[in-house]
């Protein structure tokens, strides 16, 4: 998925330049999409979640 050559292709097949200098930019995104995805399909549920949060009497005072 995460090939130089695909990704050079796809954006030459919509139309964009392709900087090489970019590539590396473009392949850590889609990583970091990947990993996001895997996320969500481990814990599908998680946006539904109430979330802790601990506050310390002295913040408060």
């Amino acid at each position: 998925m995460n090939d130089t050559t695909l990704i050079q292709e796809r954006l030459h097949l919509q139309g964009l330049p392709v900087y090489p200098s970019d590539i590396a930019y473009i392949q850590s995104t889609l990583n970091t999409l990947l990993h996001a995805q895997n996320s969500l399909l481990a814990f599908p549920n998680i946006n539904t979640e109430v979330p802790i949060t601990v506050v310390e009497k002295r913040l408060l005072q």
